[in-house]
């Protein structure tokens, strides 16, 4: 014997809303088996759950309504064919995802790192991790004078074609000397931070992997601006001589936005590090 139960009675016991299942009616999506002729009261049975269930299911996972019910008037096989391809689809998104939070993860770790960099103009003696970058060599010569944009986009356009994104930190590699003025730096390669295996190169592309390695370094942080750049170069150079600190001789240059709104002057907070032998 079938049981009857009423549209608020089928709404609470579904947990779902009286105003669901009359959009559903109208939609032909799920009818009421019985309407009573004299008050228009709605009643559904008990073995109807099991296809509400069906359509709760469908649009838990994200199916339009009008889809849902191509869907349920169609074959098991059609069924089947949907959760399959809506799988692929849902894979595709996860994946998407996963992209997004490695690159957020990535942002996030360089901002935190940045806002670790308190104390300005003065040497510091630190340890810092291995780092996965991509990197481009130079091929006219750069100094902290000359705008390495279009350098950096060549890295971005080949990192992007990969799936990829630039983050907004960015460096520069060069050999330590006694450089009397900044016009006498010469960058010997551009990098960008990635995260490890994110973004797969081929022998044909025009920039490289490389590791930057985890060590002790002597390090510097200030304000960038050329015209002021030799003050604390010569800062940490001065301090690498007087205390006979040996190093590999190879300056990491890090810089990143101190604030982000294109208006107005550039404001750059630059790291340079030496790695100690």
């Amino acid at each position: 014997m079938n049981r009857y139960f009423s549209i608020g009675e089928m709404a609470k016991l579904n947990n779902i809303s009286v105003q669901t299942l009359r959009l559903y009616e109208k939609m032909g999506l799920f009818k009421p088996t019985y309407i009573n002729a004299n008050n228009k009261y709605r009643y559904y049975t008990e073995q109807q759950i099991i296809f509400l269930n069906v359509i709760k299911y469908l649009k838990n996972i994200g199916t339009p309504l009008l889809e849902i019910k191509k869907i349920i008037e169609g074959s098991s096989e059609n069924m089947y064919e949907f959760l399959h391809n809506q799988e692929e689809i849902i894979d595709n998104k996860i994946r998407e995802l996963e992209k997004a939070k490695t690159l957020l993860r990535q942002q996030k770790i360089q901002l935190g790192e940045q806002l670790q960099l308190k104390q300005l103009d003065v040497v510091i003696k630190r340890r810092i991790t291995e780092r996965q970058v991509i990197v481009v060599k130079c091929e006219e010569k750069l100094s902290p004078y000359d705008m390495i944009d279009l350098y950096m986009r060549k890295l971005g356009s080949v990192v992007e074609s990969k799936g990829g994104l630039i983050p907004s930190q960015y460096g520069c590699i060069y050999e330590m000397k006694d450089y009397e003025k900044t016009e006498d730096i010469e960058y010997r390669a551009m990098f960008s931070p990635v995260a490890k295996n994110s973004v797969m190169l081929s022998e044909t592309d025009e920039i490289s992997h490389l590791t930057i390695p985890e060590g002790e370094y002597m390090t510097i942080a200030f304000q960038f601006s050329p015209r002021n750049y030799m003050k604390p170069y010569h800062q940490l150079y001065r301090y690498l001589l007087e205390n006979q600190i040996k190093t590999q001789g190879k300056i990491y240059e890090f810089s990143a936005p101190n604030r982000f709104k294109s208006e107005g002057e550039v404001d750059l907070i630059a790291e340079i590090q030496i790695l100690m032998d």
